[in-house]
C-alpha cells in the first residue's frame, strides 16, 4: 500500500504552493486539483507543478479539474 495526499487537502491555498508544501513534508504520491482554467496553461503547469514534482521523484495518480464539484450536473 502506498500513502498519498491530496492538494486539495490545504484548499484554499495555490495549488502549487500546496504541492510545494505537500512535497516539502515528504509526501511523493499525489492526487491535483486544478482550481482556474489559467493552471491548465502548459507554461504554469510545467513550471508550477511538473518541475518540483519531477526534481522531488514524486508521481501524480489523478488530476481533477475545476468543475469536478458539479461534475454530476454536466452528466444530467
Amino acid at each position: 500500500m502506498h500513502l498519498g495526499i491530496s492538494t486539495a487537502c490545504l484548499y484554499p491555498m495555490a495549488t502549487e504552493e500546496s504541492l510545494r508544501r505537500l512535497l516539502g513534508r515528504g509526501f511523493r504520491l499525489f492526487e491535483i486539483f486544478i482550481n482556474t482554467a489559467s493552471e491548465l496553461e502548459e507554461a504554469y503547469y510545467q513550471k508550477e507543478l511538473c518541475a518540483p514534482l519531477r526534481q522531488e521523484g514524486a508521481r501524480v495518480i489523478s488530476v481533477h479539474p475545476f468543475t469536478s464539484a458539479f461534475e454530476n450536473m454536466l452528466f444530467f
